[in-house]
């Protein structure tokens, strides 16, 4: 359990201190507390007002002038002053890495306009940062970026204001990329470039020419050369990521899932340093991303060595999880349904596309939990159960969790 000092109800003073904590234990405890924490509430412990800690465990509970009276000269004892003692949120699904870095995005956009309304915030991006280096940015909707108020294609409008440097501009659900063509160069992709296993290269429909939207693992791809492109990448990530976790510590969030790890751009070893510098402010089960495109059995070797065999509660960091896509979402019309979508950018295929085929999900799910790996895998329901519940009740051993798009 992971406990923090937490603003109660009464909407009392915060003050936030995170400790990892195990089982209670009496108060009979033979060395003197690292820290004591008095003078509070103690979430469901009525009569109790301060709690101690040693080596990370808390190993009593009770009153102030109690607990005080087995400290030493080397116990640091915090005033609670009144406020609540509680345990930390849990935010199972967190981008912390990508979400307050500079790194993924220095151009904000709007979900709420449409292309031609899009314009003075490109040329505002475009007049803020003057580098020829990759312009990553975020925010667009899909929906309201193809709606058709002007002429233009998207690609033609970001090649009208950034006609030499590299653009990728991420949409708001992280499902798909809005690109220029130095973009597309840079990344090799052409109008004869076929769509990728799970990603979509969209193409105007009359005259087949590239509109720069790139769907699901296409897009994916596209910004993994982005990121590796960064000058000074790691120093860059690795900010980013603090900057993350001190905004997820400020809103009393002490576990965290991440939503997934792309290891290719280096974020392994990026959280790997956050751990060896005992800078992580929170449990962190990362879950390392299962690529569509890639070969299955280098993506295995790499998986298990950076597997966490027999993680301990002392561990901030664990991986024991991957994150797997079976198909995509329904706004880009990629998520998978039995029957065919009424309205689709996708004509030539109306059910959508799978990032990994069902009978490829089995044998991954099975190699996966051989390894030990539980799996964090998304499909649409009803094509979930026609496709991969038999299959999967083989190996449920371990937990296999879905999510609905």
């Amino acid at each position: 359990m992971v406990t923090h000092i937490f603003l109660d109800m009464l909407r009392k003073p915060m003050l936030f201190a995170m400790v990892l904590s195990g089982f209670f234990t009496p108060l009979l405890a033979v060395a003197a507390p690292d820290i004591v924490l008095v003078n509070g509430s103690i979430y469901n412990n009525k009569d109790a007002r301060a709690l101690a800690i040693q080596n990370g465990v808390i190993t009593a509970i009770g009153g102030s002038e109690e607990l005080l009276a087995s400290i030493d000269d080397k116990t640091q004892v915090i005033d609670l002053n009144g406020r609540l003692l509680m345990p930390g949120f849990i935010d199972n699904h967190n981008h912390v890495f990508e979400a307050a870095s500079d790194a993924g995005g220095n151009c904000e956009l709007s979900a709420s306009v449409t292309l031609l309304e899009l314009k003075p915030y490109l040329e505002y991006c475009q007049q803020q940062s003057q580098s020829k280096d990759w312009l990553m940015g975020y925010g667009f909707s899909l929906e309201m970026l193809l709606a058709h108020d002007t002429d233009q294609s998207p690609l033609d409008m970001l090649d009208s204001i950034f006609p030499d440097r590299p653009v990728i501009l991420m949409e708001q659900t992280s499902h798909s990329m809005w690109v220029n063509s130095t973009a597309l160069e840079l990344a090799q992709i052409s109008e004869h470039t076929p769509n990728p296993q799970g990603g979509v290269i969209l193409r105007d429909e009359a005259s087949g020419k590239l509109n720069g939207i790139l769907l699901d693992s296409a897009g994916d791809a596209v910004m993994e050369v982005a990121w590796n492109s960064l000058n000074n990448q790691f120093e860059q990530s690795y900010q980013g990521l603090l900057v993350g976790l001190e905004t997820a510590a400020e809103h009393g969030i002490t576990t965290i899932g991440d939503g997934r790890l792309y290891w290719k751009r280096g974020w392994y070893e990026v959280w790997r340093h956050a751990d060896d510098q005992q800078t992580l402010t929170a449990r962190v089960a990362l879950r390392p991303w299962v690529y569509p495109n890639e070969e299955m059995t280098a993506q295995l070797k790499y998986l298990e060595s950076i597997y966490s065999s027999e993680p301990t509660m002392n561990d901030r960091l664990i991986i024991n999880q991957v994150k797997i896509y079976s198909d995509g979402i329904i706004i880009n019309g990629t998520a998978k349904l039995l029957a065919p979508y009424l309205d689709t950018y996708l004509t030539n295929k109306p059910y959508g596309i799978n990032y990994v085929p069902p009978n490829e999900m089995t044998n991954w799910l099975k190699a996966l939990n051989d390894i030990g790996y539980s799996a964090t895998y998304t499909q649409s329901v009803m094509v979930l159960f026609a496709n991969l519940w038999t299959p999967l009740r083989r190996f449920a051993s371990k937990e296999v969790t879905s999510r609905i798009p």
